[in-house]
């Protein structure tokens, strides 16, 4: 896992400013494989032992599990050896950056704001947590997100004062999870799932959404203590 960031602080004129500020995280998270003894999914095994032969399927040779305490999970220490390695990765991207150019000696400024995020999601998983290959899981997840927002402004040098501008966003996301089945499968599910089966349940989901926003406000300052102000 590391974090990478950087930022810029740049005057180009006199009268121009650039602020930006940019960061990239990743991580990677081995996921446990900490199993109690005695589950749903050792019981399961146990009783596919048991009842395999008048099923018709291959009974589990003799000695295939590991000796332990445990007669429906026995390993020593609590702990199996996945058939898949289980991981999770995730990596994000953030930039930020801030533009002001100032107009006619500063009395309006020209403001202009953005922001990108983008988010990649990984995931490979051992679903049945054995070392027997049943079913596997491949996730995937990705975002992006952009905003935009320009404005010009008074400066507040008189009574009368303005800010006029426009708004702009888009997101998109894509997530899809698959469950593939091993070479393991058929046995240990009483021929109920076939061996080496890619897609055995598939979900594909995708998004998009775009904000568009224009506002205006006003204001006229009549003393110090009153203040007339419409906006949209």
């Amino acid at each position: 896992t590391y974090l990478l960031r950087g930022s810029l602080r740049f005057e180009p004129a006199s009268n121009v400013r650039i602020k930006a500020l940019i960061s990239y995280n990743k991580g990677s998270y081995g996921l446990s494989t900490d199993i109690p003894p005695g589950n749903a999914i050792g019981t399961a095994r146990a009783t596919r032992n048991a009842v395999t032969a008048g099923a018709g399927g291959t009974a589990l040779p003799p000695g295939s599990l590991p000796a332990g305490p445990s007669a429906y999970f026995p390993h020593q220490d609590r702990r199996v050896s996945l058939n898949l390695p289980s991981f999770e990765t995730v990596e994000v991207f953030l930039g930020l950056a801030n533009a002001t150019i100032d107009l006619f000696g500063g009395d309006i400024s020209w403001v202009n704001v953005g922001g990108y995020v983008s988010t990649d999601f990984r995931q490979q998983l051992d679903i049945h947590r054995t070392n027997y290959d049943i079913i596997n899981q491949y996730r995937t997840a990705d975002s992006e997100f952009f905003s935009l927002e320009s404005r010009l402004q008074s400066n507040g040098s008189g009574a009368f004062n303005w800010t006029l501008g426009g708004y702009y966003s888009e997101s998109r996301g894509n997530q899809s999870m698959i469950w593939n089945s091993g070479a393991d499968a058929r046995r240990l599910t009483l021929n109920a799932i076939p061996n080496n089966f890619a897609g055995l349940t598939t979900l594909v989901d995708r998004n998009q959404f775009t904000s568009k926003a224009a506002f205006a406000d006003i204001s006229y300052d009549l003393t110090e203590q009153v203040r007339l102000a419409g906006g949209l």
